[in-house]
């Protein structure tokens, strides 16, 4: 009986996310756009003559900012011949020629591809692929090139909704463009694929079109507080003034692995859930729940279907058919509420996970672990 039960949830998991992401992936040689957020208290006001006050003026952000924006180009090999793979936008953040950008920006260029970028001033030079972390969309390339300007690296923790920042990066292969817009939200969490989601995205409707994908999203003083990474499209793979960035705050562990140990580290539970929303309300799954366990389940929190043996969660006391309902203070209501929750964590972690088993509501602390190829 348990495996029928088990069966019956596991045929129930939904699908990650309920919001469609364009991410330009069948446009091969232009790639998607995104937005990011940057903190700015107040109006920048204008400094030159002729240019009314109050209004607000970003020429000296614009200037700050342009020189570390880069345009990639990827070529790969197909059948012996080499033809346009992938392009996009990336972001010098050091003098040792390192380069932040998307993950789908250089995913064709992982294996035989050949990829260069395209300074703002008119030079180009071949980079070499650091580290690629499909997960979280960002990658970090090298390139060896002298008097290279680099982004000032700004914060994403203290931007508010209503700020203004800029967009910069290549849309439709048109250099060095910037676009500026406001701050629509802070904290969303994008799924971009099965396995890749932005957690905490800023999201802006500066203007973002195929091509902007891993430029810069600067706050009003030209500091970088994002990378430009999806958009919202309604189908048509347009832009609709809806699109999300990832945090710099959020960035900066990955590219620093990236560039150590060539992959990211994220930490590991060890528990998989069932992705039906609403489960425990459905009267079905109650009374199979009871008939399996003898007891009836909460109907609040999210049923465990796998525990990896050895994992965290088995050390913890976790099994299957319990019920996980917090994560620290977060309420657990959805398979998607236990992801973002954990999603970003690191190695070494801990995370306080309250659940029900047997009757009984627990709580454990978790010690996450490296997650590997399980």
């Amino acid at each position: 009986m348990k495996k029928a039960i088990l069966v019956f949830f596991a045929c129930a998991l939904g699908a990650f996310g309920a919001i469609q992401v364009d991410r330009w992936w069948a446009q091969r040689n232009e790639t998607r756009p995104v937005l990011t957020r940057t903190p700015f208290n107040g109006v920048v006001q204008a400094q030159n003559d002729g240019v009314p006050t109050g209004t607000p003026d970003f020429r000296t952000a614009a200037k700050r900012i342009l020189p570390a924006v880069v345009s990639i180009d990827v070529v790969t090999e197909w059948f012996g011949r080499q033809v346009p793979g992938s392009s996009g936008s990336g972001v010098i953040i050091s003098d040792a020629g390192h380069i932040v950008t998307n993950s789908h920006v250089v995913e064709d260029g992982q294996l035989q591809g050949a990829i260069t970028v395209h300074l703002a001033d008119g030079r180009s030079f071949p980079a070499r692929l650091m580290g690629n972390d499909p997960r979280s969309d960002l990658a970090v390339l090298k390139i060896e090139a002298p008097n290279l300007l680099p982004a000032e690296i700004g914060t994403s923790r203290d931007l508010e909704v209503g700020e203004w920042v800029l967009a910069v990066g290549n849309p439709f292969r048109q250099e060095n463009t910037v676009s500026a817009g406001i701050i629509g939200n802070i904290g969303r969490d994008v799924q971009l694929t099965r396995d890749s989601w932005l957690i905490d995205a800023i999201q802006t409707d500066a203007s973002i079109n195929p091509g902007n994908s891993g430029g810069a999203l600067t706050n009003a003083a030209g500091q970088l507080v994002g990378i430009n990474t999806a958009i919202l499209s309604p189908g048509s793979g347009a832009s609709v003034g809806i699109g999300f960035a990832v945090p710099i705050d959020r960035a900066k562990p990955v590219i620093e692995d990236l560039i150590q140990l060539g992959r990211a580290r994220y930490g590991f539970t060890g528990v998989q859930l069932a992705g039906q929303r609403g489960l425990l309300q459905i009267p079905a799954a109650r009374r199979q729940y009871e008939i399996e366990t003898g007891i009836m389940p909460p109907e609040s929190g999210v049923l465990v279907i796998q525990v990896d043996p050895g994992s965290p969660a088995a050390r913890a006391g976790i099994r299957e058919l319990d019920i996980v309902q917090k994560v620290d203070e977060q309420q657990i209501k959805e398979r998607d509420d236990f992801i973002t929750a954990t999603y970003g964590r690191r190695p070494s972690d801990r995370v306080r996970v309250t659940f029900w088993s047997k009757g009984q509501t627990k709580v454990q602390v978790l010690t996450l672990e490296e997650l590997t190829n399980r």
